[in-house]
């Protein structure tokens, strides 16, 4: 049995050309952006018909047969042409439009001319079967009168070789000069056997058969390796992308490790800070205050002596002494402020709602802003730590509006919701920009911190001209977690 190598190369052909289209389509498929993996699919899968339609007239057995063939691989011609046409524009960004467009417009005008009845884009009329040895065996080639038309077909090759070139001639001076010798080359190359192959063969100068599809493999070749090297440049990107993503969340993981021993820090921080407050505050108490007590005490006692002493001037210097046990006192009584400010004994003793209200009467004694205070829900099962934070966020709040506020009014309002308390603190102030730096002082951060580490929520709303509202709620039943103080 002899070997059909006509049949195998022309198959190799069709087959190599049928998995180009079949990969160029899928990877178009998962990226319908890259248009040109399309277009050079469309281009693979329109060869893959003319090769098979080469072979059919290479096997054809009467003239007939040959002239169908003959008609029918214009389609596939035609949709190669256009689709390799577009490829270089789309490719290349480079081409004129204009020459584009009437290539289509041409071809196709001359597609629906091949179809219509007794019409032939190749030949006029058939001459008798011709036959030759091809490849070790006999195969049949075209032979006939050649139909006018031709010579407009042949002429948008012509205007496509026009196109191909001036559009690498454009790449190539902006720079792309990889793009326009690659593709520009071998799809100009491609185009010229083919010309060169089938014209003369139409036009009957050399007895030969259709070999359009074999100068096309040199195109596939060249194509597939330079749309291969982009997917492949595709894939390494997308593998330094997936690397990239993987430090970003390395990095991410670093910094949520950190900002989490920051937030401990501020937390073990703010805890010392109350245990220095405590002991500032029994320091004054039991030390300072009871020493000022026993000075006023003996300041008293001279009084008293140089009043019956009888001196000259016994009257004089007892008014002295008058000014300085009040001064003491005075003296006293700011130290007794501070230390019930550093640390509210009143709180532990009788509860969250007589502290505030104890602190908002003498913030409103101090400054000559009118403070109400208002409380709902039962506080005396609340924890230390919940009532001690929401003392702590209420004194940083009202103390932004005594220094900063400009306010006349400002109400506090304490109420139990379930296992949470709803604190609000509001002021007829000046507000103040809540997106500026400036506006987050070391009070707000504070109130902050503090209420995250309760695991509650704050929210402050502000406007110019219109004063501030600071409303926070946190849970009461259990304790604010205790920062670690290691």
């Amino acid at each position: 049995m002899t070997l059909s190598w006509v049949t195998v190369v022309w198959s190799m052909i069709a087959s190599a050309c049928l998995m180009l289209a079949a990969m160029y389509f899928l990877v178009w498929f998962k990226n319908r952006g890259e248009r040109v993996h399309l277009l050079f699919s469309i281009s693979a899968a329109s060869m893959t018909a003319f090769a098979f339609c080469e072979l059919w007239m290479m096997r054809a057995a009467t003239p007939d047969e040959l002239l169908i063939a003959l008609r029918w691989a214009h389609v596939p011609l035609f949709s190669w042409l256009l689709s390799t046409t577009w490829f270089v524009w789309v490719y290349l960004r480079a081409g004129r439009g204009w020459l584009a467009w009437t290539i289509l417009i041409v071809r196709a005008l001359m597609l629906v001319v091949n179809f219509q009845p007794g019409q032939n884009l190749t030949y006029r009329t058939m001459l008798p079967l011709q036959q030759i040895q091809f490849l070790g065996e006999t195969v049949t080639v075209p032979a006939g009168v050649p139909n006018p038309w031709q010579l407009v077909t042949q002429t948008t090759v012509i205007l496509i070789l026009v196109f191909v070139a001036d559009a690498s001639v454009t790449a190539w001076r902006r720079g792309d000069r990889r793009k326009a010798l690659i593709v520009g080359g071998s799809v100009e190359f491609s185009l010229l056997m083919a010309f060169v192959t089938a014209a003369p063969v139409t036009w009957g100068v050399v007895s030969a058969p259709y070999i359009f599809s074999l100068p096309y493999m040199c195109l596939v070749l060249v194509m597939g390796y330079e749309l291969s090297r982009n997917v492949l440049r595709a894939s390494q990107l997308v593998e330094e992308l997936r690397s990239t993503e993987a430090g970003l969340r390395e990095n991410q993981a670093r910094l949520e490790a950190s900002n989490q021993e920051i937030s401990n820090l501020a937390g073990r921080l703010i805890a010392s800070q109350e245990v220095e407050r405590a002991r500032i505050a029994r320091d004054l108490h039991d030390d300072l205050s009871q020493q000022i007590a026993g000075l006023s005490i003996a300041l008293s006692a001279l009084k008293r002596r140089l009043a019956g002493s009888g001196l000259q001037h016994g009257g004089e210097l007892s008014s002295d002494v008058s000014l300085l046990q009040q001064r003491t006192a005075s003296l006293a009584n700011d130290i007794r402020n501070l230390s019930h400010e550093l640390h509210p004994s009143v709180l532990r003793h009788a509860g969250l709602v007589v502290a505030l209200a104890d602190y908002c009467a003498a913030l409103e004694r101090q400054h000559g802003i009118m403070i109400t205070f208002a409380a709902e829900g039962d506080f005396a099962s609340a924890s230390t730590d919940s009532a001690l934070c929401l003392y702590r966020i209420t004194q940083e709040a009202l103390r932004n509006v005594v220094n900063h506020a400009h306010a006349t009014r400002a109400e506090v309002s304490l109420r139990r919701i379930d296992d949470r308390a709803d604190l609000t603190v509001a002021d007829d102030g000046c507000g103040f920009d809540i997106a500026s730096r400036h506006g987050q002082g070391l009070g707000l951060v504070s109130i902050a911190e503090r209420v995250r580490l309760a695991g509650g929520t704050v929210s402050i709303v502000t406007e110019a001209n219109k004063g501030t509202r600071v409303h926070v709620q946190i849970p009461v039943s259990e304790g604010v977690p205790e920062p670690s103080r290691a």
